[in-house]
């Protein structure tokens, strides 16, 4: 079962570097508030779950502080996140000043924390849209085509900060009726995603798992455009 493997130290040395001690080899109260045991569903949390892991590393030197899976980010407001597994360990107070993650396809891994590695040392393979939840979602459009008579798009979707292109999208005809027509935009890379701009490029994207005119699974469908 995937869980959150935090950072193996023993309690009490862990305990003691967050107050006034500190340790030599590897100072982690510098990143983390602490190291506490809960077993919390959280509202608005980003939840880290499926196919995917959060790896958090040090900003100066992208050395490894923890990686948790089936897991919530909670993000307190402060300049601190709190990171609680639904199986058990969880991290709170993690800086955000000296900390950074990155989300990458689920690998057990084996770590020793008393002496971390480095993030490029554990091969990591980031994730790719196909890992990410078929849920429906708001998604930015990137590019329409024809494919063998019928449209074919593209779309951004932003997923815990990062944009992940989703490449063959099918077109329902009042989305494509409306991208011809010039109510539909394409994103506009030249500016950002909340600017005027590109007010008119988000269209609702949902995922459909059989049709009749194919063997394809969870296919990725643009139903409408999406008022800003």
């Amino acid at each position: 079962m995937k869980r959150i493997l935090g950072i193996v130290i023993v309690t009490a040395l862990l305990l003691g570097a967050i107050g006034c001690a500190s340790v030599s080899q590897w100072d982690v109260g510098k990143y983390l508030g602490s190291i506490e045991v809960m077993a919390v569903e959280y509202a608005n949390a980003t939840q880290v779950s499926g196919n995917i892991m959060a790896v958090f590393y040090t900003r100066a030197d992208e050395r490894i502080v923890l990686w948790c899976a089936d897991a919530q980010i909670i993000d307190n407001g402060d300049g601190t996140w709190d990171v609680v597994s639904n199986i058990g360990y969880s991290a709170t107070g993690v800086s955000q000043d000296m900390v950074a993650y990155g989300l990458y396809q689920y690998q057990d891994l084996s770590i020793d924390m008393m002496a971390p590695p480095y993030l490029d040392d554990l091969g990591l393979v980031p994730i790719t849209w196909q890992d990410l939840p078929r849920s429906m979602h708001v998604a930015a459009l990137k590019s329409v085509a024809m494919v063998a008579g019928s449209p074919r798009a593209e779309v951004y979707r932003l997923y815990m900060g990062q944009a992940y292109v989703i490449p063959g999208c099918r077109v329902t005809q009042t989305a494509y009726d409306n991208y011809l027509a010039g109510t539909i935009h394409l994103y506009n890379p030249s500016y950002s995603w909340q600017a005027p701009e590109n007010a008119n490029c988000f269209v609702l994207v949902y995922f459909i798992s059989e049709t009749p005119y194919s063997n394809e699974v969870m296919i990725p469908v643009i139903v409408d455009k999406v008022i800003k």
